[in-house]
Order: C-alpha cells, then structure tokens, then sequence
C-alpha cells in the first residue's frame, strides 16, 4: 500500500494568507534510487509552513532523516544524514486549467493534500547514486575481495588499478606481432 500523509487545509483554504505550520515526525517506508535502497533509521522530522496564496497553497520547509545505507566502494553499512529542501504547490482541481502548462502542482482533494510524495521527492534529490561512508574509502579489492580500509592485500596494484585488465591477453599488441 502506497504511504500518505494527509494534511487537512479546511482551517486556510477560505483565508488568504491563512498558515498551518508543520513540525513533526513522519514514518517513511525506503527509498530506492537506482539500485541503491536507503531505510529510515527513525521517522523522519519534518517542518513545514502551508500558506495560502490564493491561486493555491504552497509548501515551504525542511525534512531530515538518517538513512542506513551501504557505501558503494566498501560495501560497509553506515548512517547517512540526509535533509531535503520541501516546496510544494497545490491548487483545487477547478483552477488547475488557469496555471501554465510548466507549472508543477498537486491537486486538493477533499480540502486536504498528501504531502508524501513531495517530501519523498525533496529528499531523493539530493540522495547520492553512489553513497560512501568516507570520502577517502579505498573500496575492496577486485582480485582477493580484502577491504583496503582494514589492511592491504598482496595482489598486483598494477593489475588492481587497471579495470580492462582482463582484456590484455584476448587482443594481441603491436609489440607481439612483429
């Protein structure tokens, strides 16, 4: 099933100018980018003001997380802070043909909105493709499999550091045919 959070708009939507300011914990269910999944360690702390502007309600604010994650070079679990940036507009479904067709919004339904998908979205945006627990983690080895942050290892650096390797012996060079 398909997480929500449902904010109720009915004290606003009738008031231009009109707040609800946000300041909670939200669960969220893992989110996966690419082949990268990153799961809540505790609710996310979301706070978020909800002002009507009269063409709609706009979003503005701040959702923090720690994620668990595994670091791409070393395959090492680890916490990642992540925080995004909230911003978010709504409109009732009668004026959404009145915004210009590259305008991004979500629709009110029933004086309420789900705010999930745009706090999801403020933080996949700044989530890593490839996360690393340090930025001076030397990965594993590709031959013997030895994580390099806890020891060397006795294979060839050359051969190590060199990802076609493999591929020296298939294809002859010019030094051996003549």
């Amino acid at each position: 099933m398909e997480q929500r959070y449902r904010v109720d708009l009915s004290t606003i939507l009738d008031e231009l100018g009109a707040q609800i300011a946000l300041d909670e914990n939200v669960e969220l269910d893992p989110i996966i980018i690419g082949s990268e999944t990153f799961i809540p360690v505790a609710p996310a702390h979301v706070t978020v003001t909800l002002i009507n502007t009269g063409a709609g309600v706009v979003a503005q604010g701040a959702i923090n997380i720690d994620l668990n994650s595994a670091c791409s070079r070393c395959l090492r679990e680890f916490i990642l802070p992540a925080v995004g940036n909230v911003e978010g507009f709504y409109v009732s479904p009668a004026h959404s043909d009145q915004l210009p067709e590259e305008q991004d919004y979500e629709l009110i339904a029933d004086r309420s909105i789900d705010l999930m998908p745009t706090l999801v979205a403020a933080l996949t945006i700044d989530l890593p493709f490839a996360p690393v627990h340090d930025p001076e983690c030397k990965g594993i080895c590709p031959t013997c499999g030895i994580d390099r942050n806890e020891g060397s290892c006795r294979c060839s650096s050359e051969t190590a550091n060199e990802p076609f390797a493999a591929l020296r012996d298939l294809f002859p060079s010019d030094e051996d045919s003549g």
